[in-house]
């Protein structure tokens, strides 16, 4: 750690993460902090059947460092922390799934998500933002022991299983760590700034943010209540370095009139047109979305027809165009929102395009290859 930190021009400090007075210690060496990057942690086998000593203390100790560590850094570090400072704690993709045999290390990741959150709210008022990266398996001497265990427990060659893992992946192929320092330099930079307690997956199975009740980020619609969205028509630009190819941002106009889509329905034919117009497309992003308040009793069945109309087919359809032109390497974002997670009172037709949007995302990348 000190090496490395001289190597980039820093100064390292050496502290037991499960000692708060280490950590006290080692936070009031560095002085005032920007940001913080809680990325101790341990990972280890802890079969429920397993009955020892030894189980017993290794339960522990993942807990003890990955959930009190994890609390004691923060705590300290926030008493330097000035506003506009940043937390990114490493959860896990096990944060919101499970794997058998990992009991302590996957309860440790989801109380990392609680904490995320629960922070987020606490701290968003002084102007300190809390976010969490979920990474997936990475070529780690931590993972690569894990699998090394799994292969002893089960019988079955290291290969076998490490194959079955990167079969259940969107994007093949073992992450290496360089390839999840993205989203920590997002979330620790100023672009981050309208983005607390998200929690940003890193893994070559999807990728998705969950904002925290309350949290300025992701409000898709929030600003755009009652009012439909500009459109029916693709709009993109080329990129510099990338000839003809370009991004694309898809809005679908809506008829308040008639409270239904113009067009084709939801911005297909603009994506087509401007995916011949520009020879390809690298990016696409679906935008559109349309949120009108209401109670359930006076929500009418042309209320339902039009948001997912807009907010599910439109971005489906939208995207079965994309694909037809894209190639590897190229990708989709659909906007969702914390409301997917969190609900909203009066807004239930929303919410679930919203969900129905998320679950979409997964299958679009199957097809897409990227």
């Amino acid at each position: 750690m000190v090496e490395a930190a001289a190597e980039l021009g820093g100064r390292g400090y050496v502290a037991d993460i499960t000692n708060a007075r280490d950590i006290a210690r080692a936070v009031e060496m560095v002085g005032e902090i920007h940001v913080l990057v809680n990325n101790a942690g341990l990972e280890r086998l802890t079969p429920v059947d397993e009955i020892s000593e030894e189980a017993e203390a290794v339960f522990r100790r993942v807990v003890e460092i990955n959930v009190v560590g994890t609390y004691l850094a923060t705590r300290s570090a926030v008493r330097s922390m000035p506003r506009g400072g940043a937390i990114v704690n490493t959860a896990s993709v096990w944060s919101r799934s499970s794997e058998a045999g990992f009991s302590a290390y996957v309860a440790s990741k989801h109380a990392t998500i609680g904490l995320t959150k629960t922070w987020a709210k606490e701290l968003g008022p002084r102007g300190i933002r809390v976010n969490a990266v979920c990474p997936g398996w990475v070529r780690t001497a931590a993972s690569m022991l894990s699998l090394r265990r799994m292969s002893e427990r089960s019988g079955r060659p290291e290969q076998a299983i490490l194959d079955e893992v990167l079969a259940g992946q969107i994007i093949g192929g073992l992450m290496e760590p360089d390839d999840v320092a993205g989203p920590y330099l997002f979330l620790a930079s100023d672009l981050a700034s309208t983005s607390p307690g998200s929690r940003s997956a890193s893994t070559a199975a999807s990728c998705r943010g969950e904002a925290a009740r309350g949290a300025p980020g992701a409000r898709h619609g929030r600003g755009q209540r009652n009012r439909a969205r500009d459109g029916g028509r693709a709009r993109g630009g080329r990129r510099p370095g990338r000839g003809a190819r370009s991004g694309l941002a898809c809005r679908v106009e809506a008829s308040r009139r008639h409270r239904e889509p113009r067009g084709r329905g939801a911005g297909d034919q603009g994506v087509a047109e401007a995916a011949a117009h520009l020879g390809g497309l690298d990016i696409l992003i679906n935008n559109a979305g349309i949120m009108r308040e209401s109670a359930l009793r006076d929500t009418t069945a042309a209320d339902i027809d039009l948001h997912f109309a807009v907010n599910v087919r439109g971005a489906i359809l939208a995207a079965r165009e994309a694909l037809k032109v894209m190639q590897a390497g190229a990708r989709i974002v659909n906007v969702a929102s914390e409301l997917a997670y969190l609900g909203r009172q009066n807004a239930s037709v929303y919410v679930a395009t919203k969900a129905a949007l998320l679950g979409a995302d997964p299958l679009v990348g199957t097809r897409a290859g990227a």
